[in-house]
């Protein structure tokens, strides 16, 4: 067997193969993806992280209560946006317990560094993946525009979730192992092994920004041509601004979302061999930028929304009153 040759770490702590670093040479950036636990390498502030992370969740706990109600529940995806928040605000949880175990103990146990990096992938892809169905269902409703079924959409958004929930457990549960020491980088199981997680971490980065990247246009497309036949004699120019204005904030939400990945995915493939400490510093804070739709569920889909926005009007009048009754 071809002897590996070996290179110093950026970390200056440990002497690693080539793109590999961590205490025992257990990481790697070669598949696309990063553990947090390389923050412990990094000069990021964890006051400024925190801080945004408690934010998020004071954000979707808003949100969570918002698309409970029975109004929002209604409305189109409104079931799709009440997991999504759901999902966000486990994920931001789950981002708070693994960070502040890295950065007071500065030494992470096997279940606590695997299980938690699993979940917070696991949710995250979910999260995306949840926002591409979204996307989805808007073209579908314009398409069909008065024979929509509301309910059958439910309906099948109650099977869709709970199977997108499995999926995304199951096809990342061998992250659990992944981290593992090898002594043979060349042996055939972790060949499969890598060339699995390589593909099924670019699917994971890539489809959702692909439904969310080109829906609006399709969306638009749709609308405009509902308009013409609808307007014959008012010019296309005319008809596509109309839609814009119109539909704008079902246009603008995905691409808030897509500017939250492409980053990332801009990072992960042209630094995909970390050999530096401000390359990893790059790529973490990349990745962290791609977790913030986790915590902004608030501003991208309550807010541009005007049946939420009211909804969360309401509730916070219901919540004065409550208030103001409990005092006097």
């Amino acid at each position: 067997m071809s002897s590996i040759p070996i290179y110093y770490d950026w970390n200056s702590t440990v002497s690693c193969p080539r793109c590999y670093y961590g205490s025992i040479c257990q990481f790697t950036t070669l598949y696309y993806s990063i553990s947090l636990e390389s923050l412990l390498y990094t000069s990021l502030q964890s006051t400024k992280i925190f801080l945004i992370l408690f934010i998020g969740i004071i954000c979707n706990t808003v949100s969570i209560v918002t698309f409970c109600q029975k109004t929002t529940r209604e409305l189109i995806s409104g079931l799709y946006r009440l997991w999504i928040a759901i999902i966000g605000q486990l994920g931001t949880i789950i981002l708070i317990i693994r960070l502040f175990i890295i950065f007071n103990k500065k030494n992470t146990g096997i279940i606590n560094c695997f299980v938690l990096d699993y979940l917070i992938y696991v949710l995250s892809s979910l999260h995306y993946s949840l926002t591409a169905c979204m996307a989805i269902e808007k073209i579908v409703v314009a398409y069909k525009h008065l024979s929509f079924d509301k309910e059958g959409s439910r309906h099948k958004a109650k099977i869709i979730i709970p199977i997108l929930i499995i999926y995304h457990f199951l096809i990342a549960f061998y992250k659990l192992f992944q981290y593992q020491l090898r002594a043979d980088l060349h042996s055939t199981h972790n060949y499969f092994l890598s060339t699995f997680e390589k593909i099924i971490n670019i699917i994971h980065l890539i489809l959702p920004i692909i439904f969310n990247l080109f829906s609006p246009i399709i969306l638009i497309i749709i609308l405009v041509k509902h308009k013409i036949t609808l307007k014959p004699d008012v010019s296309l120019w005319s008809n596509f601004k109309e839609v814009l204005y119109t539909y704008r904030r079902n246009i603008i939400s995905p691409y808030i979302l897509v500017i939250f990945t492409i980053p990332y995915l801009i990072v992960a493939f042209y630094f995909n061999c970390i050999t530096q400490s401000w390359q990893n510093q790059l790529y973490l804070s990349v990745y962290l930028i791609y977790l913030i739709p986790l915590m902004t569920s608030l501003f991208i889909f309550i807010f541009p929304s005007p049946k939420c926005r009211e909804e969360l009007y309401k509730m916070y009048h219901r919540l004065i009153s409550y208030i103001y009754s409990r005092r006097y």
